[in-house]
């Protein structure tokens, strides 16, 4: 299984990310942090949080190669999910119910900056 590591961008963004939340994948189980405008927060509704930055919001699980990032600003979303595909059809069946217009797949020495304990994406 490969994991899924996406950027998205689109004037949908906001509806792309609550359906990214959604997945069972993020919900089933809480975040361990949740970054609002480079500032680490408890917040308890971290939907609502990762909703409405001014500039940035990082939502980070145990194994922080599992999160979810908004940038309001561009219209982006961001999400990685591990073990998420076998075939590029199975890439796209996730990819495809989302809103977008622009879809960066992958990241920039992405293993690296999480060995590194950098809570930001690479």
């Amino acid at each position: 299984m490969f994991k899924l590591s996406v950027t998205l961008e689109g004037p949908r963004a906001l509806e792309g990310l609550d359906q990214v939340a959604q997945l069972s994948y993020f919900s089933d189980c809480p975040p361990i942090a949740v970054v609002i405008d480079g500032e680490r927060t408890n917040c308890s509704d971290w939907r609502a949080a990762l909703r409405a930055p001014r500039s940035s919001a990082d939502v980070f699980w145990e194994d922080r190669r599992k999160q979810i990032t908004h940038l309001p600003k561009s219209d982006q979303y961001a999400f990685t999910k591990l073990d998420a595909f076998r075939t590029p059809d199975d890439a796209l069946a996730i990819l495809e119910p989302l809103p977008f217009e622009i879809c960066c797949i992958g990241a920039a020495f992405f293993d690296e900056w999480i060995a590194a304990d950098y809570e930001r994406w690479g």
